[in-house]
């Protein structure tokens, strides 16, 4: 009975490759109806796993591997790429609607396909670019479908990860709730929410020889409010806590210099400048004009 289910197992998988093989050939004018083939696939004879073989975790292995080979067949993406992008398919606005459980069901082969991306910081790094810009865009299909996902991602990611998408779906009901006080409050105001670079606020300064009010952008109002506790700081002291990434920091510092408000602490020109590199407030900053525009996009 052994020799038979082994042999069992080898028919099996070779019709596995057949199996992927065919789906693939017959699949593949669309990135989206390739990895729908290749899903379909994996998800019927995942059936046959689990039903006749057991469970057996070495087929379970082998059928995770090969679904993984044939989703990147043909494509000049990286697993990780793919994977991510067929996240945002299931997850964004379409025309076709997906009924949820079809939803449920390919959001499982997807975390179960994870296991098995040998860059997984790549996967993560873009399906939380690509539900930020579901969210900003209202392009996301639904806030159910993206906690379920989330609530998928808590049993399979790190939890820190996890609780930052979580946060970004927070703030988001966060917004529509505002939305709707906004619309109902004022009926003749339409609202428009102005991202990353393109907001700006009025800073108020009072450690000039003149009480200045600089237009700047949120992202150097945040570099500019640390300076109300030290006059000085290292680039490495204010990435860590503006959590803000090094190139844009930088930008932001080259700004303030260019606008005559920071300086180096040696000397060292904006294209120099290191963790290490010191930014201090020049206490001797003069303009002819008490309302200055300091905005600088980051690009």
């Amino acid at each position: 009975m052994t020799n038979e289910l082994e042999e069992m197992k080898k028919c099996f998988l070779n019709h596995l490759s057949s199996a992927f093989q065919q789906s693939t050939f017959a699949h593949q004018d669309t990135a989206k109806n390739h990895s729908n083939g290749v899903f379909r696939v994996h998800r019927e004879r995942s059936v046959i796993v689990t039903m006749i073989f057991e469970n057996d975790s070495k087929l379970l292995e082998m059928l995770n591997k090969q679904c993984v080979q044939f989703f990147t067949q043909n494509s000049t993406q990286k697993p990780s790429e793919l994977l991510a992008g067929y996240c945002n398919f299931l997850l964004k606005k379409s025309k076709h609607k997906i009924s949820e459980q079809e939803l449920d069901a390919a959001l499982n082969q997807v975390l179960c396909l994870y296991e098995f991306l040998e860059d997984k910081d790549l996967f993560e790094k873009l399906y939380r670019k690509m539900l930020a810009h579901r969210l900003v865009n209202g392009m996301s299909s639904g806030k159910e479908a993206e906690f379920i996902m989330v609530e998928k991602m808590r049993l399979k990611l790190e939890f820190r990860y996890v609780s930052k998408l979580h946060r970004m779906l927070k703030l988001q009901q966060c917004v529509e709730i505002f939305e709707q006080f906004h619309n109902t409050t004022y009926h003749k105001r339409k609202l428009h929410w102005l991202h990353n670079s393109h907001s700006r606020g009025e800073i108020l300064s009072n450690c000039f020889k003149k009480p200045y009010c600089f237009k700047a952008t949120t992202l150097q109002m945040t570099v500019l409010l640390l300076f109300n506790s030290m006059d000085s700081y290292s680039i490495g002291g204010l990435a860590e806590l503006t959590k803000l990434g090094i190139n844009s920091l930088l930008q932001v510092l080259e700004s303030l210099i260019k606008a005559k408000i920071f300086i180096t602490g040696n000397g060292e020109k904006a294209a120099d400048l290191n963790n290490d590199s010191v930014i201090c407030l020049l206490k001797e900053y003069d303009n002819g004009r008490l309302h200055v525009n300091i905005a600088s996009p980051i690009k």
